[in-house]
């Protein structure tokens, strides 16, 4: 079966009742394709810490242009009065 393919990884299923892995499987593709796939990329931690900083502090920033937009500091939730610590649009599971 393996004639014209090349082996790049494996992959597994769930069993739906336990959340057990189930046998993996072997991941092929065409022995042509191969020079299509892009390297993997790699990146030490490092510069891995600084992308996610930077991502992060963007959320920030936009988190507090969206908090201004609503001209309330506390991200416009308000006090439910008959639930005492329960805020309005907070979900009871």
């Amino acid at each position: 079966m393996t004639d014209g393919y090349i082996q790049v990884g494996t992959t597994a299923m769930r069993d739906p009742v336990t959340g057990e892995f189930l046998p993996s499987v072997p991941l092929f593709i065409r022995e042509e394709d191969r020079k299509a796939c892009e390297p993997p990329v790699l990146i030490d931690g490092d510069a891995l810490q600084r992308e996610l900083a930077k991502k992060f502090a963007q959320y920030k920033r936009e988190e507090k242009k969206r908090k201004s937009r609503k001209g309330n500091d506390d991200g416009g939730e308000t006090q439910d009065s008959s639930l005492p610590g329960m805020r309005q649009g907070d979900r009871i599971h």
